[in-house]
């Protein structure tokens, strides 16, 4: 089969019209595909590989799955929002400071969501967004993923053993969903195994599935 392009011929139908109206073709197999003839700027991206960071070496993980590999295609863009929801972060760790938007704490229902000083485990959230989207190549710490990417942090659990309520997970999701930055939502979280899923968790999250970033 030979790839074609073609031109619509009915007057000002652009090339996402036409691909749809050729749409029942292809399921009907008389094509392969028809997709518009989408243009895009080709972006150069140059980051040290590896990186300055004085602890990667300890991020074994990372040529695990080809890090190096990625970075030296794509290292994110300050547009794409990683949420991180979790036990708070440390919002003046100077590899994380410069990437934080405003956050949530969706336990206290307030604006800080800065990690339980003195709590065990309490250096979760600030972990997990370092590997989000920590500055790289600056000589401090550690590399994230996306270095480029935004961070936002949103306090969902507390200290150790601390019940939290359905309401406080509907919050974090509902905080989210106000967002309309948010690519990403990291969830390094779960309940006992055999709880059944509370529904307003449930229709919280499938809307930030189905509605995030403009329902893409």
């Amino acid at each position: 089969p030979k790839a074609a392009t073609v031109r619509s011929m009915r007057g000002e139908e652009d090339a996402l019209t036409l691909a749809e109206r050729l749409a029942p073709r292809v399921r009907a197999g008389e094509l392969q595909a028809a997709s518009p003839d989408l243009a895009f700027a080709p972006l150069r991206r140059d980051i040290a590989v590896p990186p300055n960071a004085p602890r990667y070496g300890g991020q074994w993980f990372f040529d695990t799955i080809r890090m190096e590999q990625a970075r030296s295609r794509e290292d994110g863009d300050p547009s794409v929002t990683i949420a991180v929801v979790d036990n708070g972060c440390d919002l003046s760790q100077p590899d994380l400071a410069p990437q934080f938007l405003p956050g949530y704490d969706a336990l206290d229902d307030d604006e800080d969501p800065s990690f339980l000083p003195g709590s065990e485990g309490n250096e979760h959230g600030t972990a997990c967004a370092g590997l989000a989207a920590a500055a790289t190549d600056n000589g401090i710490d550690v590399a994230g993923t996306c270095p480029e990417c935004a961070l936002r942090c949103v306090r969902l659990l507390g200290a150790p053993g601390t019940l939290i309520p359905i309401s406080t997970d509907v919050r974090a999701f509902e905080f989210l969903r106000r967002q309309e930055d948010g690519a990403v939502v990291s969830n390094s979280w779960g309940v006992e195994a055999g709880a059944p899923a509370p529904l307003a968790r449930v229709r919280e999250i499938e809307s930030r599935v189905a509605d995030g970033r403009g329902g893409r």
